[in-house]
């Protein structure tokens, strides 16, 4: 799958361009989730380190991934919750900068539902 690909090379320009060509539902949205938990952390963390450019996709896919997430399924909880922890440290930051109104609504949802995987 492109995301194998793109994250193999971990260059977030080279993730968040495959992100742009293929919308999240259909990419990460399905039951179940095409791609293994270990690919979706990584899809994670590196969607998260930047959230200054190209926002509105990265939160798309970043919600996606969240939900998509089987806390029973998880190789290694220490790494799941590790990387839910700073996805919502990011968040947090990028509500401090006040971004647009459709994004904030976005990041709030995120906020919420990167919680409540903290909290399963």
């Amino acid at each position: 799958m492109a995301f194998l690909q793109a994250l193999s090379v971990a260059d977030p320009a080279i993730v968040v361009s495959t992100c742009e060509m293929v919308c999240p539902t259909i990419a990460i949205g399905k039951d179940p989730c095409p791609l293994e938990q270990p690919v979706l952390l990584s899809l994670i963390e590196l969607l998260c380190a930047d959230l200054a450019t190209r926002t509105a996709i990265k939160l798309k896919y970043l919600e996606e991934a969240v939900l998509s997430l089987n806390g029973e399924n998880t190789v290694t909880p220490e790494r799941r919750n590790a990387v839910l922890m700073r996805l919502f440290q990011k968040i947090k930051e990028l509500l401090k900068q006040s971004p647009p109104h459709d994004m904030e609504r976005v990041a709030k949802r995120l906020i919420l539902v990167t919680q409540s995987a903290l909290n399963c």
